[in-house]
C-alpha cells in the first residue's frame, strides 16, 4: 500500500519524494498529507469551462492557465496544493516544471465535503503566496461563485455573484457569464 495512503503526515521529504509514484494525489500542508478528494461531474464541468474561457481569452498574453493536476508551492513554506486551477504570468514559474509558485488567480470548485478546507486551511495557505490577487471560490450545486481580491493595503475583500450576474477576475481583465460557468451543469434547487 502506498505510504502516502496510510500515513497523515509526513516530512516534505517524505512527501516529495513519494508524491511522483502515488496512484493518488495528495496535498501537502505544513506536515500533514492531505489525499484529493475525489471530484463529480459539475466540479470537473464547471473547471473545464472556466479553463477554455481563461484560455482563450488569455491567449497571446504572458499568462499561463493551468488544470488541476499541476502543483502550487508555496515559497519559504512546506506547502504544496493542486489548486482546480490556477493563472500565472510570473517569469520566475516558467523554468519550473512539477510546480509553480508565484500565481496571480487561484480557484478552486467546492463541494459540501471541501467546503471547509477550501475556505479555511487552503485559503490561509493561498493568501502566503506574495503574487496572488484572487482567490475564486465556485459551489459546484447553486450558481454562486466568490471573489477574494487582495486590496492595496493587502486586506482581502469579497465580491460575491450569483444568477445572471457577469463575473469579473480583476487580476486577469477577464469577465464571463454565470451562465458560460455552469454551462452542462445540473444545479440543484
Amino acid at each position: 500500500m502506498d505510504f502516502l495512503l496510510r500515513s497523515r503526515y509526513a516530512s516534505v521529504e517524505d512527501y516529495l519524494l513519494r508524491e511522483p509514484h502515488s496512484p493518488i494525489r495528495h496535498e501537502y500542508m505544513n506536515g500533514k498529507v492531505y489525499p484529493r478528494s475525489r471530484t463529480s461531474d459539475a466540479h470537473v464541468t464547471i473547471t473545464g469551462n472556466i479553463f477554455c474561457r481563461l484560455r482563450s481569452a488569455l491567449r497571446g498574453s504572458a499568462y499561463r492557465v493551468y488544470p488541476n493536476d499541476l502543483r502550487l508551492h508555496i515559497p519559504k513554506t512546506n506547502i504544496y496544493l493542486y489548486p482546480d486551477l490556477m493563472v500565472t504570468a510570473d517569469p520566475r514559474d516558467q523554468g519550473l516544471q512539477d510546480y509553480k509558485s508565484y500565481p496571480t488567480l487561484i480557484l478552486e470548485v467546492y463541494s459540501e465535503a471541501t467546503e471547509a478546507l477550501d475556505r479555511g486551511e487552503k485559503f490561509m495557505a493561498y493568501r502566503q503566496a506574495e503574487t496572488l490577487q484572487e482567490y475564486i471560490l465556485i459551489n459546484e450545486k447553486h450558481m454562486q461563485v466568490e471573489c477574494f481580491r487582495r486590496s492595496s493595503t493587502s486586506q482581502w475583500v469579497i465580491e460575491v455573484y450569483a444568477d445572471r450576474d457577469r463575473v469579473r477576475f480583476l487580476s486577469l481583465e477577464f469577465d464571463c457569464s454565470m451562465q458560460s460557468i455552469y454551462e452542462d451543469v445540473y444545479l440543484w434547487s
